[in-house]
């Protein structure tokens, strides 16, 4: 502005009064909020996105939007939109873990926005032990001053006092926590390795985690040794972080490695040295292979069981699908199967009678098509189950006069596209 001109500027006086949108109710921004959800969801449909990117990108255009939002006020931010744009933490690499641990421990991050956190993922986990350098006979750790992953895994998910859920996401094949405090007190732990793996899951990963009730498995081999308990002296029945030998699978039509242990086999535990089962409740399999040495084991491990959801994506995991009779108090199962594999799961339909499953209350079946409802083996497979609910959810619409084909005692309930069906 010239100088001649400053003369001339009014100054405003600051108002301390707080912004128009901040002294509406609750009800009305919460309104907006969901108008604004809208929007974004219709903006992404007119890029043509199939049902899942739809999803996906519509989600992250609304929590972009609630951020630019957040900045307008501090107020605003933490007392309404925190628990919206904060309950979940993406972290990609260790630098972020650092730098998120570092953030926390400051005290860099206001409390309520710690204290909305129920979600936190880890991504791309790995193993970065300390590494042994030797020079003149002397030997030393390089990462003596730094905290590894699983530290930093260990502290963050202490110092989040409302975390809920923690997902260990594209697990490297050899990662263990390597400690014997179970500390974790969490409900719900979610554990996947990386694209075109599948490991050996640690005893040490579930033992870290006491009090979840929701567990999900994906792409993991499940073994007498990963289900295993702790003596009374304190030791575990495998050993400490056993190293790992990896074996090309026997199964040629599949592309993936296994990791086998190459420790010797564990003596057998007592019933009174085992100690109390975990308190899991809720069960997911997706794509997971179950050894022959865990089947005995997983009716003692798993004796609290009520839901199970079995996702088969791969035709060569169809034996998944035998894992549901191996847990007698199951009241609610899921099964996510592709089409072209949903006639070889008719003889496992008919394993899941009331013998097997005499608490079997509600099944779903997922990614089906019509004509399995149709078919003579699944309705005389149906009929000696004890379920009271069926839930079917199609790829195909079913036709008009498709209810009047249905010979089944029990009226599923019929879905497409999330949406329910009245035939």
């Amino acid at each position: 502005m010239p100088r001649f001109l400053r003369k001339f500027r009014r100054t405003r006086p600051v108002s301390t009064e707080l912004a128009p949108l901040e002294t509406l109710p609750v009800e009305i921004v919460e309104k907006i909020l969901l108008y604004l959800q809208q929007d974004c969801q219709a903006a992404v449909e007119k890029q043509g996105y199939t049902d899942h990117e739809l999803t996906i990108r519509s989600k992250n255009l609304y929590l972009r939007s609630l951020i630019n939002l957040a900045k307008c006020s501090k107020t605003l931010q933490t007392d309404l939109l925190a628990p919206v744009i904060y309950r979940q933490v993406l972290l990609t690499c260790k630098t972020q873990v650092e730098r998120f641990y570092k953030a926390l421990s400051k005290g860099y991050i206001r409390q309520e926005i710690v204290a909305a956190v129920e979600i936190v993922i880890f991504e791309e986990v790995t193993n970065d032990n300390p590494q042994q350098v030797s020079i003149a006979s002397y030997s030393y750790n390089t990462d003596t001053n730094q905290k590894t992953y699983q530290e930093l895994i260990v502290a963050i998910v202490k110092k989040l006092p409302s975390l809920q859920e923690v997902r260990i996401i594209n697990m490297a094949p050899k990662f263990q926590f390597r400690s014997s405090k179970p500390s974790l007190h969490v409900k719900s732990l979610t554990v996947s390795t990386e694209p075109g793996w599948r490991v050996y899951i640690q005893p040490d990963i579930l033992e870290q985690f006491p009090n979840i009730d929701t567990l999900n498995l994906q792409d993991i081999v499940i073994d007498g040794n990963s289900l295993s308990r702790k003596y009374a002296n304190g030791n575990t029945s495998p050993a400490q972080g056993s190293p790992l030998t990896p074996t090309k699978s026997q199964n040629r039509a599949s592309s993936y490695f296994s990791f086998r242990p190459s420790s010797p086999k564990p003596p057998k535990e007592d019933n009174e040295t085992r100690t109390s089962p975990l308190g899991i409740t809720t069960l997911q399999l997706t794509d997971c292979i179950i050894h022959p040495t865990a089947v005995p084991e997983i009716p003692r491990f798993f004796d609290n069981l009520h839901t199970l959801t079995l996702k088969v994506k791969a035709k060569t995991q169809i034996k998944l699908l035998a894992v549901a009779p191996l847990f007698p108090t199951l009241t609610d199962l899921t099964v996510d199967i592709q089409p072209s594999s949903q006639t070889d799961l008719l003889p496992f339909l008919e394993k899941y009678n009331l013998e097997a499953l005499p608490k079997l209350q509600k099944l779903t079946l997922v990614g089906i098509t019509p004509t399995l409802l149709t078919h003579a083996q699944f309705v005389a497979a149906a009929e000696k189950m004890a379920i009271n609910e069926m839930d079917c959810h199609f790829l195909q619409r079913p036709a008009s006069t498709f209810a009047q084909d249905i010979k089944l005692s029990l009226s599923p309930t019929l879905y497409y596209k999330n949406q329910r069906l009245d035939l």
